[in-house]
């Protein structure tokens, strides 16, 4: 008997032109409001109807000509934006260099018209720096930042340790990065995952299997096993990590990880991040 493989064919969502890849992809409804960020560190929006509808195999249409723009830019991420601009929500960015930044959505309302083609400024970046992920939070959260050797840091959304700036304002020094590294990816729990992947920690911890990795990058291993039979693969919330690298075979498959979120809540959060 053969394994059925980790991963499906899949279908097309869109034809590519050129050396163009797929970067990000969202659902919503017409009258959302899609805010982009660029690698520049500027935020613009657009209503999705504007987007034009096409089928599952059209090429798309260039989002410079969606936006009205007249330079191209180069965009990292693509978010759809709550009807009011606000409800406590904010706007968290990462930059490669590791800096992060959290923005009240509100200050980004003057986008809900999508008539300022000219995009406004989301965070000032340093001299060779530039924006990789954005996502959304709330208070409670936690953001776990993911580098490009595999190390993982996290901090917590709060206005103790994350505090709120305005567009204007500077990024904070959100991971500590080694010689010829860079964050890849952002991952964002929202307050109920997080406060679900705390008390895994504590109840892994109480347990004595809590054999949580510190900065000197020791793996963490275990599991909680509760009351009632819970079937493992029901815990959660998860954290799946996939590279970039084949692992062998005729299709390319990229090397996927799943681990509990709980194993990267290390205690006093953020810095230097460990390997997982």
């Amino acid at each position: 008997m053969h394994a059925p493989p980790l991963l499906p064919s899949g279908k097309s969502g869109g034809r590519l032109r050129g050396d163009d890849a797929l970067e990000e992809a969202v659902t919503c409804s017409a009258h959302d409001s899609l805010l982009f960020l660029a690698a520049s560190g500027k935020a613009f929006s657009v209503r999705a109807w504007r987007v034009p509808e096409a089928s599952r195999a059209a090429a798309g249409t260039a989002i410079a000509q969606v936006l009205g723009l007249s330079s191209a830019e180069r965009f990292t991420a693509m978010l759809p934006a709550p009807p009011s601009w606000d409800g406590g929500r904010h706007l968290v960015m990462a930059t490669r260099g590791g800096a992060v930044k959290r923005t009240q959505l509100s200050s980004f309302a003057s986008l809900k018209t999508g008539k300022r083609s000219s995009g406004v400024l989301a965070i000032n970046l340093e001299e060779g720096d530039s924006l990789v992920s954005a996502g959304l939070c709330e208070n409670g959260g936690v953001v776990l930042l993911t580098s490009s050797s595999g190390r993982v840091a996290n901090f917590e959304v709060d206005d103790d340790t994350f505090r709120s700036k305005g567009r204007a304002a500077a990024a904070n020094k959100g991971m500590r990065l080694k010689p010829g590294e860079q964050v890849v990816s952002m991952s964002i729990l929202l307050p109920q995952q997080a406060a679900a992947a705390r008390s895994q920690r504590a109840a892994l911890a109480a347990a004595g299997e809590d054999e949580g990795e510190d900065d000197d990058g020791d793996d963490v291993t275990g599991s909680v096993e509760q009351e009632g039979g819970v079937d493992p693969e029901e815990e959660g919330p998860w954290l799946v990590v996939i590279t970039s690298k084949g692992i062998g075979g005729r299709r390319f498959r990229p090397s996927v990880g799943q681990t509990r979120a709980c194993a990267f809540l290390l205690p006093g959060g953020g810095g230097a991040g460990g390997t997982r």
